[in-house]
């Protein structure tokens, strides 16, 4: 209900009511010597408008098994526009605040994202309830580490008679191809600064390096301790402590009965018992729960006219090369190209309504070169005074953090993969295939080094000693890069950081190579903060965001290929990706914790 006047003659009165996608009005003016006046009106409008009680209201319900992609893909002929992962974090915060919403629902069997999105995810979900006091539901069919570990944000969680959570602690597998490489009569010759730089050692090695193991154990010790802290937060009301979990987690597989005795989960019943529950609490079965698809394309309704203030999120994700950037396929991994961003961050320094920037970053790293091109963009974005965070995900490690230190404030989740401050070198030599093969190549100069890349013999050591100075030239870039972003650390600080060393999030912070522990929202938060900006005032713009590629169509892991089959082609389609790079600022090709 609203009312006025002006001047003491002009007296109205009226009531507005909405719900949803309907609003309904009705005014009376009683104008001084002119008569009443009475107007009524309907509006109707694809966005929602806001209203201060629904009548129908709903639980979000979120899938876990959606594809968690982090950029923006525009829909075609062929296929839909995608979901991204601001987009679910968005909804949830909307929700908070939205009466249509009594709740949240987390379903699902399998989580894609990595272990730095299931944090936000999971964070997200913490904050849902404890800033609304909204309740938030779990139903899982079946559960493996990380889709309990989301789970555990929620009050309650049901899982079916015959549902099984696999609770087995963390294991991360990695693959050493000198044997196999041996047999076939091809060399890797490779050549790296930092004695924790151990992405060679998987074709140059038969077994892992101390160094290479001590680090592979700290990060799955680092982000165990993580996955501890939230069952013993998560199920604290059953009196779970985080030093008796090891015995939990060694016997590994529970029905779900024997979850439920464990205290791990609340009810063993069927999504249909849950819905019935949730029901009886004076909730209508018509329209009681709502897709997270579906709610994400919900607009609210906004009357606001102009131009708007804007704050932008740019996405870097994938592996770091010269060119264009290119989408993830069957067998290849999405890729960052040099050409791309240093577009992108141009055309967003020459916007004046963008005021701060959000850098997105999940990369292993890459190309030394376009990580370089790319790193002194974002130093003259920031010399525009544009304000720019960055947010570390899942990985942002070597050339992702390489990327990282052009700007000043760095947020990192404690389980991204962070750091590995090093830098190599090298080529694979198939002399002795050839001479299996019954090939002999003759390789023709006009200078001594012509041939030092030609894969028809190894280095010779003054070739080894010449790449061996041109990459101490780069790691000393490296280390001038991190000093120069992190004031806080000296150059003795950052040298005994970096040596490739590869940390979790928690550890990076602990060692002042992040500024702050959180996700995309907090990074995103902190920019608005630095500029000013009124969050009910500005738009939230992503970049890249271009049409769906119709011929990257997958995810290799939903491949049933053996894992030396899938590592061998994503090798291979990476190693094309880099073409004439030489210089890699990149940690092991791939650590996945599972």
């Amino acid at each position: 209900m609203y009312g006025g006047w002006d001047n003491y003659t002009n007296v109205f009165m009226g009531v507005n009511f909405t719900q949803r996608n309907f609003q309904a009005s009705f005014q009376g003016n009683l104008p001084s010597g002119r008569g009443d006046f009475y107007s009524t009106g309907v509006l109707v409008s694809q966005e929602r408008f806001k209203a201060k009680g629904e009548l129908l209201r709903s639980y979000l319900t979120i899938n876990l098994e959606e594809p968690f992609s982090e950029e923006k893909k525009e829909g075609n002929s062929f296929f839909s526009e995608n979901l991204t992962f601001f987009e679910i974090l968005k909804a949830i915060e909307t929700a908070k605040e939205d009466s249509q919403i009594l709740g949240i629902i987390i379903t699902g069997k399998h989580f894609a994202g990595g272990w730095g999105q299931a944090e936000e995810l999971r964070r997200s979900l913490e904050y849902f309830h404890n800033e609304s006091s909204k309740p938030v539901y779990a139903y899982l069919e079946s559960a493996s580490n990380k889709e309990y570990y989301i789970a555990t944000a929620a009050q309650s969680i049901s899982m079916p008679q015959a549902g099984t959570l696999e609770l087995t602690g963390l294991k991360s597998e990695m693959f050493f191809l000198k044997g196999l490489l041996d047999k076939v009569g091809v060399e890797a010759d490779f050549i790296h600064i930092g004695k924790y730089k151990s992405a060679p050692e998987m074709f140059t090695n038969k077994e892992p390096s101390p160094f290479n193991e001590e680090q592979v154990k700290g990060i799955i010790h680092g982000i165990s301790v993580e996955l501890k802290r939230a069952i013993a937060h998560g199920r604290r009301k059953h009196d779970i402590k985080a030093e008796n979990l090891d015995t939990i987690l060694n016997e590994g597989f529970f029905s779900a009965q024997k979850a439920k005795d464990k205290g791990l989960i609340d009810k063993v019943e069927y999504f249909e018992n849950m819905k019935d529950s949730i029901l009886s609490e004076k909730v209508s079965e018509f329209g009681w729960q709502v897709k997270l698809t579906d709610y994400v394309k919900t607009q609210f309704y906004d009357d606001t006219w102009g131009p708007r203030p804007a704050l932008a999120v740019v996405v870097m994700e994938g592996d770091i090369i010269s060119g264009t950037s290119r989408d993830k396929g069957f067998f290849s991994g999405a890729s960052i190209g040099s050409d791309t961003m240093v577009e992108i961050i141009q055309s967003i320094r020459a916007n004046r309504r963008v005021e701060a920037v959000v850098i997105r970053i999940n990369s292993p790293g890459g190309s030394g070169l376009a990580s370089d091109i790319i790193w002194n963009e974002l130093r003259a974005l920031s010399a525009e005074k544009k304000h720019v965070v960055i947010s570390l995900g899942n990985v942002a490690a070597s050339g992702g953090y390489y990327i990282a230190v052009g700007a000043d404030q760095i947020v990192a989740n404690q389980t991204t993969l962070t750091g590995s401050i090093g830098v190599f070198a090298g080529k694979f030599s198939m002399k002795g295939l050839y001479a299996m093969l019954g090939v002999n190549k003759k390789v023709y100069t006009t200078h001594s080094k012509g041939a030092i890349f030609s894969e028809a013999d190894k280095f010779s050591p003054e070739e080894r000693a010449l790449l061996k100075e041109h990459l101490k030239e780069f790691y000393s870039l490296f280390i001038s890069r991190v000093q120069r972003s992190r004031a806080n650390l000296s150059r003795q600080e950052v040298e005994e950081n970096a040596q490739g060393h590869v940390y979790t999030g928690s550890e990076a912070k602990k060692r002042k190579m992040v500024d702050h522990i959180g996700g995309l929202m907090l990074a995103i938060e902190l920019a608005r903060l630095k500029a000013g900006l009124d969050k009910d005032n500005m738009d939230t713009l992503i970049y890249p965001n271009e049409a769906r590629d119709i011929f990257s169509l997958g995810n290799p892991t939903r491949l049933a290929l053996p894992a030396a089959v899938e590592q061998a082609m994503k090798l291979m389609s990476t190693t094309d990706h880099f073409e004439d790079d030489k210089i890699y600022f990149m940690m092991p090709y791939e650590i996945e914790v599972k």
